[in-house]
């Protein structure tokens, strides 16, 4: 399964399907300025930068992957960076053009993780919804698993209890036959978040208040595993 899911872990409306950033070139002291988004580990950012630029301005597999990469290093927590946003469109749009469905499925989980969730909410389920899809037509448990983890954040995010509910029982049987270590503890996180939230809709509550029920939550998940 390719990267985290955000539940925490994000289309630019202005951004054309398509766009080329190919004409965007950088040395190592351009991608170290101020244009550079905050937290941003520049050593990678460039080293994406370099490949990319040493690639063949046309389609394919591995600039696809570059693209969406340079996407989610670039991303920061918001729209403020154009350059992510219009990245990750490009390689969506590149993948599509390739018409291999699991470089889609990479390309729109890299286009997932670049992205906020408070302002692209409607797109993000528009990728669950694709991913499904694609899982289903390529046989990819793991990406059937994405899916509706993403399911489970943003149907929560939207006060859907009962859709983020049933999402976060197919994640469970997912994970008892792949045994991936690294989404159970996202899905353990998920459910401890989801404990804490009351039943009509989202706790308004403040952490120092919550975070007792937090706590008792992690616990009662841990002891039934």
């Amino acid at each position: 399964m390719d990267g985290a899911v955000k539940g925490t872990r994000h289309a630019n409306p202005g951004t054309t399907p398509g766009a080329s950033n190919r004409g965007w070139t950088s040395t190592a002291a351009e991608v170290a300025d101020a244009r550079v988004p905050p937290g941003t580990e520049l050593r990678l950012a460039e080293q994406f930068e370099a490949t990319l630029g040493a690639l063949p301005e046309t389609d394919g597999v591995e600039r696809t992957l570059l693209l969406g990469g340079l996407a989610q290093e670039l991303y920061n927590g918001s729209d403020d960076d154009p350059r992510g946003l219009s990245l990750s469109v490009e390689a969506v749009a590149m993948a599509r053009r390739i018409a291999d469905p699991h470089l889609l499925m990479r390309a729109l989980n890299a286009r997932a993780l670049s992205v906020p969730q408070a302002t692209h909410l409607a797109e993000l389920m528009e990728i669950a919804e694709e991913l499904h899809v694609l899982a289903a037509r390529t046989r990819t448990p793991g990406l059937e698993l994405l899916a509706h983890m993403m399911d489970t954040h943003h149907r929560l995010e939207l006060h859907d209890l009962a859709g983020a509910d049933l999402a976060a029982a197919r994640c469970a049987a997912l994970l008892d036959d792949l045994r991936l270590p690294w989404p159970r503890l996202q899905h353990t996180m998920w459910r401890a978040n989801r404990l804490t939230w009351p039943a009509s809709g989202r706790s308004t509550t403040s952490w120092p208040c919550w975070r007792p029920r937090w706590n008792a939550a992690v616990r009662s998940i841990s002891r039934r595993g």
